[in-house]
């Protein structure tokens, strides 16, 4: 069965939504505008001229602080469900014809849905850098789960394009970590990934990879204090919602690794969360574990770069620096564990209903729930 449909195109073509932001053209301007709110949490539970914030909050959490959109899709509950429809096939359509240039973006109908172009950066003359930013973090994960379920050489395909444009790091960073991290947990069907030290005295290294078994979700600080308990080698994944900028630690006989995942050829590291990290070890590990630091990237030229950049390591803490890239045209080898892992968010989250809904009928239209509220009489 093919992953998108021909279809698609007049499919998404015929939908109509809430204008969100369109790619800005060679002069400056958009076709269409998005007009962002934000709400405070202090408001929740209450109705404001007739609209419940609790059912704006999801909406906005759900398809990005977008005003019309929150009001359009309250007053009118079967927009959002034709809204989702839209999304969803956007979603694959933006990973089958991903643009190459800047033009094709500005045409692309699924980009408008899907992102917000926004200043982000500034270059070395200090003009404002544009960078795509995904407009919440549950088309976030639509895009990745979206990928995964993509054929290998569509992923391939899509990544690599996606790498060499500077507006999407953060969503290709994202869709790299999922690969790497979900690459050292497959194994045997995934091998060691080779690394190159920065320094020329640090020892040669390979990061080990093992069965999912032993891929322990890394909820507390207070697991590394356990880790004599489990056979090596063994993995905690993920780790970056716990402790910033490392995404893995992996415990072997003699090495301990923390990974870093990026597509950016100057990363630095958080030394709080590595202190944090050499705290929380016994003292037996700290003695016999050699810590190497390992940035995984997706090419050569970003794997130098990184290596190349001066490091400071926390004090007393002696830790060697690497970097390792990771083959995307690999993973064909690991097809099975992209779809089965637990690393990823759900490919489709269920339209959570408003809290303390005080009228109205439920309908359920697939895997989302719309609300329909009784029309007044006049």
């Amino acid at each position: 069965m093919p992953f998108c449909s021909q279809r698609d195109d007049a499919m998404l073509g015929s939908f109509k939504w809430p204008p969100r932001i369109r790619v800005a053209g060679r002069s400056g301007t958009s076709s269409s505008k998005r007009i962002c709110v934000s709400f405070p949490l202090s408001l929740a539970g209450r109705t404001i001229r007739g609209l419940e914030v609790d059912d704006l909050l999801r909406i906005d959490n759900t398809w990005g602080p977008d005003t019309r959109s929150c009001v359009w899709f309250q007053q009118q509950p079967i927009a959002e469900l034709r809204h989702k429809l839209c999304v969803d096939v956007a979603v694959k359509l933006f990973i089958r014809k991903f643009p190459s240039s800047h033009g094709e973006l500005d045409h692309l109908q699924a980009f408008s849905v899907l992102f917000s172009v926004l200043p982000q950066d500034f270059s070395r003359a200090g003009r404002p850098i544009a960078a795509a930013e995904v407009a919440s973090e549950h088309i976030n994960d639509l895009i990745l789960n979206a990928t995964i379920e993509a054929e290998t050489a569509e992923q391939i395909r899509f990544f690599g394009s996606l790498r060499t444009h500077p507006w999407f790091k953060p969503a290709t960073t994202r869709i790299l970590k999922a690969f790497a991290l979900t690459w050292l947990s497959a194994h045997p069907a995934s091998k060691p990934i080779s690394c190159t030290a920065a320094a020329a005295s640090a020892p040669a290294l390979k990061i080990p990879v093992c069965p999912k078994v032993r891929a322990i979700p890394f909820t507390s600080l207070t697991l590394l204090g356990d880790v004599k308990k489990h056979a090596f080698p063994f993995c905690f994944l993920p780790v970056s919602q716990t402790l910033p900028t490392v995404d893995a630690i992996i415990f072997d006989k003699k090495l301990l690794i923390t990974i870093q995942v990026t597509v950016s050829p100057r990363q630095s590291v958080d030394s709080s969360a590595l202190e944090k990290i050499w705290d929380g070890l016994p003292l037996a590990i700290r003695r016999k574990h050699r810590w190497c630091h390992v940035f995984v990237t997706g090419d050569g030229r970003t794997a130098v770069e990184l290596r190349r950049q001066p490091r400071e390591n926390p004090p007393g803490i002696d830790i060697c620096y690497y970097s390792a890239i990771f083959d995307v045209e690999q993973l064909g080898l690991i097809r099975g564990h992209l779809n089965d892992t637990d690393l990823l968010a759900p490919s489709e989250r269920l339209l959570a209903k408003s809290a303390e809904r005080r009228s109205g009928k439920v309908r359920s239209y697939q895997n989302c729930e719309i609300v329909s509220k009784p029309s007044k009489t006049r």
